[in-house]
Order: C-alpha cells, then sequence, then structure tokens
C-alpha cells in the first residue's frame, strides 16, 4: 500500500489470515479498512483501505480529584492517545494554593529529569514513559505540602495537539493531633468556668464534640468495729 489513493483488494482467506493479520497491525495505524458489503464474480467480498482522517493528541485524565492521607502515597492517573510512534515530551509541574508554580518531573529525549523540589525523590512515574503511554505519577510519603493542582503537560513532535494538558487536583488529609485540654476559672458553686479543647494538627479542622459523663457511684460503708479485751476500735 505505498500509493496514497484507495487501494481495492480481496479479504484474506482462511489460510492467509496469519500474514494479513501482522499486515494489518500497520494498517491500521494510518488507514481504515472499509467494506463496501459488495461481491466480486468469484463471490469475494470487495473491501477498500482508505487513508484515515488525522487524529489529534489527546491526554486523559482518570480522575480528576485524588485524595490522600499525610504519610501514603498518591497516584496522578494520566495518559494520552495518539497516531504517532515518537516519544513524547512530557512536564508535569505543581501550582501550589499559595506561591509559584515549579516543574517537577520532565520526560524529554528519552530520560527522566527529577527536578530540585521539595518532591525529589518522592515523586516518579508509575510507568516507564518509552514502553507505556501511561503517564501517571505516584508521590510517596505524601505531605500536607504536597496539596495543589498538577498539570501534565504532553507534545509530541510533528503532531498536532487537541487537548494535550491534564489537570489533577491533589488534597492531602492530615490526621488531627491529640487534643489538649484546658479549665480556665476556679471551679466552685455558683462561679463560671471556660472549658477548652483544640489539636494543633488536622485537615481539614477537627471538629470537636463535648459530652458529659455521669459522675462515679460513690458507696459509703458504716464504720466497722472490731472489739479486742472489750475495747472497741473504729475502722473505716
Amino acid at each position: 500500500m505505498g500509493s496514497a489513493g484507495p487501494r481495492a483488494g480481496m479479504l484474506p482467506r482462511d489460510g492467509e489470515n496469519t500474514r494479513h493479520a501482522e499486515q494489518d497491525v500497520e494498517l491500521c495505524q494510518v488507514w481504515e479498512i472499509t467494506r463496501f458489503g459488495k461481491t466480486d464474480s468469484g463471490g469475494n467480498e470487495v473491501w477498500a483501505a482508505l487513508p484515515a482522517p488525522a487524529s489529534p493528541l489527546e491526554v486523559h485524565v482518570a480522575r480528576a480529584a485524588v485524595l490522600a492521607v499525610e504519610g501514603e502515597g498518591a497516584v496522578l492517573p494520566v495518559w494520552y492517545s495518539s497516531r504517532s510512534r515518537r516519544p513524547p515530551y512530557v512536564t508535569w509541574l505543581l501550582h501550589p494554593p499559595h506561591g509559584d508554580p515549579f516543574q517537577i518531573l520532565t520526560y524529554m529525549d528519552g530520560a527522566v529529569k527529577a527536578e530540585e523540589t521539595p518532591l525529589q525523590g518522592r515523586a516518579s512515574f508509575v510507568h516507564a514513559v518509552a514502553a507505556s503511554r501511561n503517564l501517571s505519577v505516584l508521590i510517596n510519603g505524601t505531605r500536607e505540602a504536597d496539596s495543589g493542582q498538577y498539570v501534565c503537560t504532553v507534545n509530541v513532535p510533528g503532531e498536532a495537539a487537541g487537548r494535550n494538558v491534564a489537570v489533577v487536583n491533589l488534597t492531602v488529609l492530615v490526621p488531627p493531633g491529640t487534643p489538649a485540654c484546658r479549665l480556665l476559672g476556679s471551679p466552685g458553686v455558683g462561679r463560671d468556668v471556660t472549658l477548652s479543647c483544640a489539636a494543633r494538627h488536622g485537615k481539614p479542622l477537627p471538629a470537636y464534640r463535648w459530652q458529659r459523663a455521669p459522675p462515679a457511684p460513690r458507696r459509703f460503708f458504716p464504720p466497722a468495729h472490731v472489739f479486742v479485751v472489750g475495747l472497741a476500735l473504729p475502722w473505716g
């Protein structure tokens, strides 16, 4: 199929399936097979391979919002589709809630580079980019400061970009610490006191609920007497 125009042919017979299957893999990269629904004089179905329309580069996101608990790992799921077999240029950036965006990972010319950021050594591609179109990133040992908007940009040389940017929002939850409780004021009948309870850490901010426990039951026993040599000694 060296020519650019349509080419008609015959459907492969059973004995030719293996040979034609190998050709179809390459064929489907550039061509679309069209069946006309007609047969020739020999009863064989007529088909044609026509040039397929160009498919632009598309970047996809499995989950646009990812939650992680501090200290655990988080995966930012992104992949791309393209008809080209050329390696992509990939960049991952973090837009923190406060501050300027910065680049954390790149894939260019077959090499992965981790930028010198607080994520260096903790952020990496889940799969080998050269062997897969999965561009997901794994962040180990997440921290509260890792929260933000992660932007993945993909470019393939010679390929028209349709939607080449993906955005994933990561929120790192922080378990609340042990609360510290205080009593303000002098307890006494008719006096006002203030009870406070707060934890230094927690995201989202922890909510507190006060509950009054019933008073502990107390038992009172009458004094016991032991008679020794006619003397009564109280106990208790």
